[in-house]
C-alpha cells in the first residue's frame, strides 16, 4: 500500500497561499488565477477529461491537500496515497461540461457560468486545486476555463 507524501509548498505556491488566505477573510472569497481558452472545434469532453487525468497522474501534487505542520505551522502538499486511483476521481470532480451550441442566449449562459462557477464555493484545501470547465458555443468553437 502507498502512503501519502509530503510536499513543501514552493516560494510562489506559498505566496499565493498565503494572499488566498488574506482575501479569504477580508472579502469571504480568494484569489483565483485562471487561463481562458477559446479553440475552433468541439474536442470530446471524454477526450479532455482522459486528458486532465494524465495531466494529474504526472503531477500528484495539484491533487494535493493542502495541510499545515503543526509544528513548523508551514503549509505542505500531501499528496494522495495511489495517483493513478486518484487521478481519476479528481478529473471527475475538476471537470465540468456545458453544451451551449443550441441556446439562443449562448453568451449570456457562457457568463453567467463562468462567473457563478467563479465566485462559488470551492474548498482548495481539500484538493484537487485545478478545476476545468468547457463550453461547446455555437460555431463549431469551445471555451475552456482552466482555475
Amino acid at each position: 500500500m502507498n502512503a501519502s507524501r509530503k510536499v513543501p509548498l514552493g516560494a510562489c505556491d506559498y505566496c499565493i497561499f498565503s494572499l488566498h488566505r488574506v482575501w479569504e477573510r477580508r472579502s469571504g472569497g480568494g484569489n483565483f488565477p485562471y487561463m481562458v481558452l477559446d479553440v475552433d472545434g468541439l474536442p470530446s469532453p471524454d477526450d479532455v477529461r482522459a486528458a486532465l487525468t494524465r495531466a494529474f497522474r504526472a503531477h500528484p501534487v495539484v491533487m494535493g491537500r493542502v495541510r499545515v505542520s503543526p509544528l513548523r505551522f508551514r503549509p505542505f502538499w500531501e499528496t494522495p496515497a495511489n495517483p493513478d486511483n486518484a487521478a481519476v476521481q479528481a478529473a471527475a470532480e475538476a471537470h465540468v461540461f456545458d453544451d451551449l451550441r443550441h441556446c439562443a442566449d449562448a453568451a449570456a449562459r457562457l457568463t453567467e457560468h463562468c462567473q457563478s462557477r467563479y465566485f462559488g464555493q470551492w474548498y482548495r484545501p481539500s484538493g484537487p486545486q485545478v478545476r476545468l470547465e468547457q463550453y461547446a458555443l455555437p460555431g463549431e468553437r469551445t471555451r475552456i476555463v482552466l482555475r
